[in-house]
Order: C-alpha cells, then structure tokens, then sequence
C-alpha cells in the first residue's frame, strides 16, 4: 500500500481506524469505529473466548472489513495497481494497492478481507472464493516399487500381473562387471578406465530411458 503525500490523508484516517480497532478489542467499547467494523471485532472476540483464549494486550490484530462493504477496481494506466474501497469511521476511502500483475483481482468473489500493519507498511489480506475443478475420477492405478533385482515392477489395476523390468540392465551392469574384473586381473584396466565407464553410463542410461518409456505407455 502507497504512503506518499497524496495519500497522508488518507493513512492518516486508516491509522485511526486500525488503532481504535486495537483499542476496541481490549474492551474500549466507545473507540471510534465504523458500524459494520464494530460487529467484525465483536465476532473476533467472542471467537477467542469461545475457543478457550483471551484478548492478548500485547498482540496487533488484524483490521477485519466485511466483504459487501469493500470493492476492489483495477487501474486503468497500471496492470498491477488496483483500487480498494475501504470502509472507516464516518466515511469510506479509496486507497491505491499493489499486488502482483498475474493475479486478476476483479475476476474473483471477494471475501474477508484482514488489512496490518508491519514494520511500518500496510498489507490487506484479501480472501477469494474461486471454483475448482476437480479431476476425473482414475479409471486405471498404476503401482510401481523400485528395487535392486529388478529396477521397477509394476501392476495395474486393469491387469494385475506384474511386469518386470531392468532385465537388460542387469544383464550390462554385469558385463561391465566381469569386464572390468578380467581387465584388471592383466593390469590393463587402468588405460581405458575414462572410455570403459563412459560406454556403461551410455548404455545403462539409453535402458533406463526406455524402461521409462515402457512404464509411460503402460501408464
């Protein structure tokens, strides 16, 4: 939230209200406050007796603004500048808010909205109600366990006999093996070490990718 000279005025009177909401939590019943914002305090009291707590003197809580008395409008000049009717004791202001672009503000029914204050900024606390489209119920679950024998077995809903893979890469893991014991046994191993470790890692990764591709079009 902006707080350059144009808007002095304006933070001067959301200060008041912030404050006198502090002041009427911690029971000044006679803070100047706005109607509706009376009624949200109230609520917000009787919600943390109600759950076994109390007022904490020390603690700032949040200005809490009913939804049918806020509006948000979006700046014509500024994609991520909006403007935010904001309800106080006797009037009502308009105050300039940031937020990032991506987020299309006006699109969505807005809720409760919580407006604090830290470290000396000002940050409102919007809350949305948005639809949300569940996925399609699976027809088919794929299992997979990952082991040592074999690198994957899966199984699936649509034909539970298991399918096995890694054969082949048992099968190069344990060439390559037997190969570098043979090469070491004629204490040559150590000239073509980089070239022999090179070759395994190109083969043993060409399986792997396609295990992954058998396992996605099993998916």
């Amino acid at each position: 939230m902006t707080d350059d000279n144009d808007s002095r005025i304006k933070l001067g009177l959301l200060n008041r209200e912030y404050d006198n909401f502090q002041a009427y939590i911690q029971g000044r019943k006679g803070a100047k406050l706005y109607s509706a914002t009376k009624q949200q305090a109230d609520r917000l009291a009787e919600r943390i007796i109600r759950n076994g707590g109390k007022i904490n003197s020390k603690k700032q809580y949040p200005l809490i603004l009913r939804r049918d008395l806020i509006d948000i409008q979006k700046d014509s000049k500024f994609p991520s500048v909006y403007w935010m009717k904001v309800p106080v004791y006797l009037k009502s202001l308009h105050l300039k808010i940031h937020t990032d672009y991506r987020h299309e503000l006006t699109e969505y029914d807005l809720r409760e909205a919580k407006v604090n204050q830290q470290a000396g900024k000002w940050y409102i606390f919007l809350g949305i109600e948005k639809e949300t489209k569940y996925p399609r119920p699976a027809t088919n679950v794929l299992a997979i366990d990952l082991g040592v024998r074999h690198i994957a077995v899966t199984t699936n809903t649509a034909n539970k006999r298991p399918n096995l893979y890694g054969q082949d890469l048992r099968r190069i893991r344990g060439f390559y093996f037997n190969l570098r014991r043979k090469l070491g046994q004629k204490k040559v191993f150590y000239k073509i070490k980089r070239q022999l470790k090179h070759t395994e890692f190109l083969q043993v990764n060409h399986e792997l990718h396609k295990i992954s591709e058998a396992m996605v079009e099993e998916a």
